[in-house]
């Protein structure tokens, strides 16, 4: 039985001979290409983190929420939302600890800049493309930082109530611009309270008759907002003005006039902040007739997923360091058109 072997040897060759044929054939991805290739390793998913300072403001709240769902639009996303609460050292601690575990892109609502910055210019140095919401981030801490000013915003606002004013001046055919001011604070002393507070201010120091006769903190809530104004209206009697600086707190103020008082509704003139689109939104207000006007706060967030993902499709892109985005007022005019067209492009201020 000499021929055994060989014929076994025969048969072991061809079987090697067909496996190898097979895979020629399908390949091995599985395909029927009929060209030998190896199975391409999966693409690594990429590590997003959204650090907010609180979400308390419901401004802040719509931001982070629009900023998520344009986030999940793209697959491939792993995304970690960290709330500090309102606790500068929590998001200190936060960051510090997603920076470690590793993170490519990092968008910051920074509680304080200060605290912030040593820990999202690690993040930098480390390679992550770092998002900053906030002006005055220096531009070694930061891939770019987008924002709308704070005093702007409050000083819009107060410009829009002067010439008001001087139109019902004129109406009245008085020399003098006048004008009783209520302004409704989110919660006292935080830094967007002051920059607003102040930028509004700023818009009457050339109109010594226009004067702040109460002003008084709702902490962004509706209801507290109804509270304040409900002393105002024992304390001062009349006023022409509100400014609340959210549309939130400017719809309390509506309640608080509507409820009853010695002022007539009619007789005042109510303006808020953020002129949020959709349902509850400012833009809603208007069209009700809960307030008169609102400054358009950009909510930024689009801006900056537009930015990253010209960062992800286009290797070349380079981000610019600044983006200020300009706010606007919307009346109830102007709120048609919107409702019809949708709001306008985000526009850059050039400073």
């Amino acid at each position: 039985m000499k021929t055994a072997p060989s014929f076994y040897l025969k048969i072991l060759g061809a079987s090697i001979l067909f496996a190898f044929g097979l895979i020629f054939l399908v390949g091995c991805d599985g395909s029927n290409s009929g060209t030998f290739s190896f199975k391409s390793k999966p693409e690594k998913r990429l590590r997003f983190a959204i650090s907010v300072d609180g979400l308390t403001n419901p401004m802040r709240n719509y931001q982070v929420a629009l900023l998520e769902r344009l986030i999940r639009t793209r697959p491939g996303i792993d995304l970690t939302l960290l709330d500090a609460r309102g606790d500068m050292a929590v998001q200190g601690e936060q960051l510090k600890k997603m920076i470690t575990d590793g993170v490519d892109y990092l968008f910051v609502f920074p509680q304080n800049v200060e605290v912030c910055v040593p820990i999202m210019r690690n993040a930098k140095i480390g390679g992550a493309i770092v998002v900053a919401f906030a002006e005055k981030v220096p531009a070694d801490a930061c891939t770019t930082s987008i924002y709308t000013e704070e005093r702007h915003l409050g000083n819009v606002a107060g410009q829009y109530v002067l010439a008001a004013l001087k139109k019902k001046a004129e109406d009245e055919g008085s020399a003098e611009v006048k004008g009783r001011l209520v302004q409704l604070t989110g919660i006292e002393d935080s830094l967007i309270t002051r920059e607003r507070s102040m930028g509004f201010l700023e818009a009457f120091k050339e109109a010594p008759g226009v004067k702040i006769v109460h002003e008084a903190a709702a902490n962004w809530i509706e209801k507290d907002a109804t509270e304040r104004t409900k002393e105002a209206l024992k304390l001062q009697k009349t006023f022409d003005v509100i400014y609340a600086q959210n549309d939130f707190m400017a719809r309390g103020a509506n309640v608080a006039m509507l409820e009853g008082g010695t002022l007539a509704r009619e007789a005042l003139f109510i303006i808020g902040t953020d002129g949020a689109i959709g349902k509850g939104g400012g833009i809603e207000m208007l069209m009700h007739g809960d307030i008169e006007a609102t400054v358009y706060q950009p909510p930024l967030v689009d801006k900056a997923w537009e930015l990253v993902k010209r960062t992800l499709d286009e290797p070349e892109f380079k981000i610019e360091k600044t983006y200020r985005m300009k706010p606007f007022v919307i009346t109830a005019e102007s709120a048609e058109d919107i409702m019809r067209k949708g709001l306008p492009a985000p526009e850059l201020e050039r400073f």
